[in-house]
């Protein structure tokens, strides 16, 4: 049996976005950086400075690909995007404002944000929505297929605030409400088995 090597990945959530201001949730591949998101992108990738990264993945949404090349550019690399580090999906919710949601689903809003963090881990607000799991899930074999690519190097990934809550929660260093949804950092290391 091979003996593999750790694979480092910094895991970033993208700057602030003209959605984040327009509080929408869910699936908005469109939507831009604001000046804000930019700036908070370019003090990311100060903090990131000495780090070495051999390559760079984004969800292909708008906002995480505009981060990821405003980190990448001066490291001359290209950014590859992938489709499985996407926002969680809200199914006929993704677009709307936390309003827009509420006026819709009244009381079935409430109850949804007001279950125990194990249910609503797993639980839909709507049918055709993604669960945090379902969306965990996701996010977990993109950067098992990440690690497998790049074993024993570093990679940078941006995606989105959900995904890396769902994946703080799993590993056990957060619950829902313990992570803000400003731009932050996470690295974890992956030693992919045989």
């Amino acid at each position: 049996m091979k003996n593999s090597q750790l694979t480092t990945i910094y895991l970033i959530r993208h700057g602030q976005s003209e959605g984040n201001i327009q509080h929408k949730w869910g699936l908005t591949p469109e939507v831009n950086l604001t000046e804000k998101g930019r700036t908070q992108v370019k003090e990311t990738a100060n903090k990131l400075a000495t780090v070495h990264f051999h390559a760079v993945f984004a969800c292909d949404f708008v906002r995480a690909i505009q981060t990821a090349e405003i980190i990448a550019l001066e490291r001359n690399l290209v950014v590859h995007t992938k489709q499985a580090l996407q926002e969680r999906s809200y199914g006929r919710m993704n677009g709307k404002t936390q309003q827009e949601m509420k006026d819709e689903l009244g009381e079935l809003y409430h109850t949804y944000f007001d279950l125990p963090a194990k249910e609503k881990f797993y639980a839909k607000l709507v049918e055709d929505m993604e669960s945090t799991d379902e969306a965990l899930q996701r996010l977990l074999l993109a950067l098992r297929e990440i690690a497998i690519a790049y074993e024993g190097k570093t990679a940078l990934v941006v995606s989105h605030v959900t995904l890396m809550r769902a994946l703080l929660i799993h590993l056990g260093f957060c619950d829902f409400h313990e992570i803000n949804s400003e731009t932050c950092i996470e690295r974890i290391r992956m030693r992919i088995p045989g």
